[in-house]
């Protein structure tokens, strides 16, 4: 509940990170996804980041999905490096679904 929190009150305007060195201002816009096959609780998100470096705007897609089974927290990220938003999400789908799997 705290993540989905989180979530739902992310701002929408352009803040610097919280680790050290993260200095440019990013906009997250986060967006709730579905992954099919998985009955334990979760939390899958797309992201979309958006920011300014070195003058040039710059962009970025990830996904994300957390699973819970008691106190064990399972965490995958998957991040678009060349490969399609599509692509990237069906990998950490695939690979959240395992993760759920092993927890069962």
């Amino acid at each position: 509940s705290e993540l989905q929190a989180a979530v739902k009150h992310c701002p929408a305007t352009p803040r610097t990170g919280p680790s050290r060195g993260e200095q440019v201002p990013v906009s997250w816009h986060l967006t709730p996804i579905t992954v099919a096959h998985v009955a334990l609780p979760y939390v899958a998100l797309r992201a979309q980041l958006n920011g300014v470096v070195n003058g040039a705007r710059r962009s970025a897609t990830s996904f994300i999905v957390y699973e819970f089974k008691g106190d064990v927290m399972s965490a995958v990220y998957g991040y678009e490096n060349g490969a399609s938003a599509p692509a990237t999400q069906a990998f950490v789908v695939h690979a959240a679904q395992q993760a759920a799997a092993n927890l069962g």
